[in-house]
């Protein structure tokens, strides 16, 4: 990439870095239809790749990976996972290959505007219809590839892996494609051009590279492709110098205890046996209640501090999961045998933390997922709101990392990274708990009408019919209005004035921000209220809230 990407680029410093690599028997080449500067220059490093190996008598003998699925608007990189642009981009590659083959196609990322299912189909098509040999998926998690093998033949994944970035392996998606045979491509192996400065400060990795007679850069390599032998490694050398150390990283040979830093994690954990304590003392055990943000993860966390576990919460203890997790370690070296982390733990890297270090202690991990959807979790957010500060924060105020004062995009964004916990990440047992809400208080019924129910000053029948048959029930204007508008005589005014674009506040429909409010304030029972509307959104709002529609 950073060959035709670089500002410094250079075609004959990128010609000699390539026939260098196939000198010293490198056989496989990755490039992407996006590698150029901008929008300007597609292509770009792929006539360059077909250029260079065309030049060069080993050449022929050449594996080219080349990726379609992104846009470039300047230095912007922008995901397209639409069917179409993958067939053009496709196209256009094998335009720019001179009539190459190309070996292996991939998904650059995932579009999250796109469902990864109508990506990946589209890269099935373009393999059965023989436009590539092979087909794969870039920078996806492990419930991605688990959707990707659904729909297509996936025979490789690439991702970035370092020593200084496991998130890749910890997340289980290196282990899930070594099991299934599909070959996982390392990309910035040595932390790309963000991280490389952290990796080569690394003083461990020094004195172990000394040890083993090789630098640091070349232990970085040699360790990742001792995770499995079908684990590629492809660093992205710019100059012969560079391709040479590669080179001599193949020949590494990293001690059995070394090769074990990074291959861990290919391998299930295997939960401790449970061995009871002294009777009457309880058994050891750590506890993870999982859930998104609003699950109802803090009820049940009083219950178990209640029965004498200590509690582990990153909004209280502040810092990282992984500092948090070395205070479970300091805990447990102390003689603590109990504890509960309730913290959202999404992922399954977030979670391999939490039981890897319980699991060198040899407690066993109890798991609790709380399972509910997020219309319901964003009502229980603004619940909690209500009840620590009496009232909706305003936009400039939801800030915060405290579960009261989350912003609306909290709970979506984390949805979009969800992996639900499942057996095989080293539970002693995985209890899943469905949510079911309580009755909502008894109070006075309320008629919300949507602000689409009110046309030139007047109601339209079906409102007004309403109005006519529950005369005594409070009567709410709903809707979204930006810059609010004035409610009529004898309405509550529940109309959201925000500005448009991604919600900052809680009370535009279908977020459930003002109606809570109401309800609280004027005693309102949803389950004995009514909406009118025509607004999808204030339908949706009304079916999430038990209202009657």
């Amino acid at each position: 990439m950073r060959l035709s990407t670089s500002p410094d680029r250079d075609e004959a410093r990128a010609r000699a870095t390539v026939h260098a690599a196939l000198d010293a028997g490198f056989t496989l080449f990755d490039t992407a239809h996006a590698y150029g500067r901008d929008e300007t220059e597609y292509g770009h490093n792929e006539k360059w790749m077909a250029r260079f190996l065309a030049e060069h008598a080993k050449g022929a003998g050449a594996r080219v990976i080349t990726k379609g699925g992104m846009r470039r608007a300047g230095p912007k990189w922008i995901p397209d996972g639409k069917a179409t642009t993958l067939r053009a981009q496709c196209e256009a590659s094998l335009v720019a290959l001179g009539g190459r083959a190309i070996d292996l196609y991939l998904l650059h990322a995932p579009d999250p505007r796109v469902p990864l299912a109508t990506s990946v189909r589209a890269l099935e098509a373009l393999r059965a219809e023989g436009l590539v040999k092979a087909v794969g998926i870039c920078n996806v998690n492990r419930a991605q590839l688990e959707e990707a093998m659904e729909h297509a033949e996936i025979s490789a994944v690439q991702l970035g892996v370092s020593l200084v970035d496991d998130s890749a392996l910890a997340g289980g998606v290196v282990a899930r494609a070594v099991e299934r045979g599909v070959t996982v491509i390392c990309h910035s192996p040595l932390g790309g051009p963000r991280k490389f400065a952290e990796l080569s400060r690394q003083r461990w990795l020094a004195e172990r590279a000394q040890v083993d007679g090789c630098t640091l850069h070349e232990w970085a390599l040699a360790a990742l492709m001792a995770i499995d032998p079908n684990v590629v490694v492809i660093p992205g050398a710019r100059r012969p110098e560079t391709v040479a150390s590669c080179r001599r990283a193949v020949d590494v040979k990293l001690p059995d205890e070394a090769a074990m830093v990074l291959r861990r994690f290919v391998r299930p954990l295997t939960p401790p046996p449970q061995t009871p304590l002294p009777q009457g003392e309880g058994a050891p055990e750590i506890v993870l209640l999982m859930g998104l943000q609003g699950s109802g993860k803090t009820s049940r966390v009083s219950e178990s501090v209640a029965r004498g576990y200590s509690r582990l919460n990153r909004d209280e203890a502040g810092g990282t999961l992984a500092q948090l997790h070395d205070k479970l370690g300091l805990l447990l070296r102390s003689g603590v045998q109990r504890a509960v982390l309730d913290n959202t733990y999404v992922t399954r890297q977030q979670r391999r933390g939490a039981i890897e270090v319980a699991t060198r202690s040899g407690i066993p991990v109890r798991g609790v997922w709380h399972e509910i959807d997020v219309a319901q979790a964003q009502i229980n957010v603004v619940l909690r709101m209500l009840e620590v500060h009496g009232r909706l924060l305003g936009p400039a105020e939801l800030k915060g990392r405290t579960p009261d004062t989350i912003g609306p995009m909290v709970i979506p964004r984390t949805v979009k990274t969800l992996e639900v916990p499942a057996d095989d990440e080293g539970f002693s047992s995985l209890t899943r708990v469905p949510f079911v809400r309580r009755p909502w208080p008894d109070g006075v019924p309320a008629l919300f009408l949507g602000l689409d129910q009110l046309k030139n000053g007047a109601w339209l029948p079906e409102a007004a019919a309403a109005m006519a048959q529950r005369p005594a029930a409070v009567r709410v204007l709903l809707g979204w209005s930006e810059g609010g508008v004035s409610a009529p005589d004898g309405f509550v005014n529940a109309v959201c004035p925000h500005g448009g674009g991604p919600p900052s506040c809680w009370c535009r429909p279908p977020l459930p921000g003002l109606v809570l409010a109401h309800a609280r304030s004027f005693g309102i029972c949803l389950s004995k209220s009514r909406v009118v509307s025509g607004s999808p959104s204030l339908l949706s709002l009304s079916a999430s809230l038990g209202m009657q529609g």
